[in-house]
């Protein structure tokens, strides 16, 4: 029989959290999303740097899938790149999104220079065929609340070895996080900078839910196709934050309605730096960035049709 002086015992003699192997931490952290990192990262300084080593590794693992060499990062530096899609979502959310391609959106007037360093630096060849890529990287994300996507052109690459898919998407301004925001849903609402993993709605993506951004009474095809693969992966889509928690709450100031206009730099966006170093200052491209979602309906208990129409305003001016 277990007396409490041997359980005593044996908890004193248990290995710890810190005095186990990194190799055992990095394999607990795996199963985390980004937003139970980000809290445990706050328990501790070691947990905090442990954090970022084991988020910038996801990075590196990310890259590499691509195929693509370490100088690409210094290279997205430079030309305001950023990565965006499924693909980002999986870094969040691990085990629920296998991503197929992998989208870049560049600023506007850097389709060229993105060529130059992808035929001097890796073996992608640009194809012209547009089936060559998922159609997700054309319109799969953007959403049905204006004909301005935000996004100019798309050029898709294969590689010539491993036939990664690489779809280089030219936005419509020189921010190129603009477009971000005007996809179907807020599950894809995040990117990837040279040194920074941001998510609009932390809490939501967390919850595997996340809101629609479209004021159109009824979906098309095209968003609905969008919403059901998202949906087979355990994302919720929801009309209106009041079907998040049934929280009554003032729709143009609680920052997870549709209807509040959010900043990129506000409090409420997840943005964390995974280069190394203390005190590293998250690249999120434009932080005074700011917007609000389209949505069909208020937030009143009732569900009242009331579309309203959201918009993108870019902060900085280059």
């Amino acid at each position: 029989m277990c007396t409490s002086s041997t359980k005593a015992c044996i908890l004193r003699n248990a290995p710890s959290w810190v005095s186990s192997p990194v190799e055992i931490h990095h394999v607990v952290l795996s199963f985390l999303s980004v937003t139970q990192l980000v809290s445990l990262g706050k328990t501790s300084r070691y947990n905090y740097a442990l954090v970022k080593e084991h988020i910038r590794a996801r990075v590196v693992d990310l890259l590499s899938q691509w195929s693509l060499p370490n100088s690409f990062s210094e290279f997205m530096n430079t030309h305001n790149i950023v990565f965006s899609g499924s693909a980002v979502l999986a870094l969040l959310e691990p085990e629920c999104v296998t991503p197929n391609d992998l989208d870049a959106y560049v600023p506007l007037g850097a389709l060229e220079d993105v060529h130059t360093f992808l035929s001097q630096h890796t073996f992608y060849v640009k194809f012209n065929n547009l089936r060559v890529g998922l159609p997700d990287a054309a319109v799969g994300y953007i959403s049905d609340s204006s004909a301005d996507t935000g996004i100019n052109d798309v050029i898709y690459y294969r590689h010539s070895k491993t036939n990664a898919v690489l779809n280089i998407i030219e936005t419509a301004q020189a921010v190129p996080t603009t477009a971000i925001f005007k996809f179907h849903s807020t599950f894809v609402m995040n990117y990837l900078t040279s040194n920074a993993l941001v998510c609009a709605y932390p809490k939501m993506t967390a919850d595997h839910v996340g809101l629609v951004n479209t004021p159109s009474p009824n979906l098309t095809f095209r968003t609905v196709r969008c919403l059901v693969k998202y949906g087979v992966r355990g994302f919720n889509a929801l009309d209106r934050s009041y079907d998040w928690k049934n929280q009554v709450h003032n729709c143009h100031s609680f920052p997870y309605c549709g209807r509040c206009r959010r900043v990129v730099g506000d409090r409420f966006t997840l943005c964390i730096a995974f280069s190394a170093g203390i005190g590293a200052v998250p690249n999120v491209i434009d932080p005074k960035l700011s917007w609000t979602l389209s949505s069909r309906y208020d937030c009143n208990p009732l569900k009242r049709v009331a579309p309203e129409k959201g918009s993108v305003s870019p902060g900085c001016l280059y």
